[in-house]
């Protein structure tokens, strides 16, 4: 029996076992190439967390930095309590002088507008 000579039977399992292999491959790349996108949009959102993370430890110690430092002193409570609670001491003396200038701009005009 000559082995070189191959029958059409062989020779067509041959043609379907390379075309199912050639599926298989491009299968394969498009699989993986999905993959590594989900991938690189995975690590694009880590940077951004990690980035957030960071602002946000860095916000916790300035608001830890200021409690400490009303808490111990008196002169910025007082700056506080006077700038943005509006607090007067005892004796002061209260001039209200009339809208300011952003209470105006919010203000509806008097021809109905």
């Amino acid at each position: 029996m000559n082995r070189s000579s191959s029958s059409p039977v062989d020779h067509s399992f041959r043609s379907f076992l390379g075309a199912t292999a050639a599926i298989l491959l491009v299968a394969l790349f498009v699989a993986g190439l999905r993959s590594y996108r989900d991938l690189s949009r995975q690590r694009i959102q880590q940077s951004a967390l990690l980035r957030k993370i960071a602002e946000t430890e860095l916000r916790i110690e300035e608001l830890e930095s200021r409690i400490e430092l009303l808490r111990s002193d008196p002169g910025t409570l007082e700056k506080v309590a006077r700038e943005d609670l509006g607090m007067v001491r005892p004796g002061d003396i209260v001039l209200k002088l009339g809208p300011s200038r952003s209470d105006l701009e919010g203000a509806p005009t008097t021809d109905g507008s």
